[in-house]
């Protein structure tokens, strides 16, 4: 279970740092998720696979089916391109690093609002 979790949280986690890292304060080019690349956008999403999510908390989750159900469900402030694994903006639309790395600080996209749930 210990190896499971190490896979599916840490490795990811230590790629995004990664990526974030190779090209700190860029930001990132135009969305490589327009609808040319996703096809429709707009309508209702119809979502199907073979088990039921364990919890929607995205933080809780360490099942698959629970994280594929959650990716759908909430946005995040970077994500990988489309075609790629070089990361572009999403809720955020710059960012920049301080010298030592340890500070990141992120421009949000204009009408972006928190909520609890």
């Amino acid at each position: 279970m210990h190896h499971r979790l190490i896979r599916i949280v840490v490795v990811p986690a230590v790629l995004l740092v990664l990526s974030l890292l190779s090209a700190p304060g860029a930001g990132a080019p135009k969305s490589s998720w327009d609808a040319k690349s996703c096809g429709r956008v707009g309508g209702t999403l119809v979502f199907g696979q073979a088990g039921d999510a364990v919890t929607l908390d995205p933080h809780d989750a360490n099942d698959g089916f629970s994280i594929n159900v959650s990716s759908n469900m909430f946005d995040t402030l970077v994500r990988f391109r489309a075609d790629s694994f070089l990361v572009e903006p999403s809720l955020a639309e710059s960012w920049t690093a301080s010298p030592d790395g340890r500070v990141w600080t992120f421009k949000l996209r204009r009408g972006i609002k928190f909520h609890d749930g």
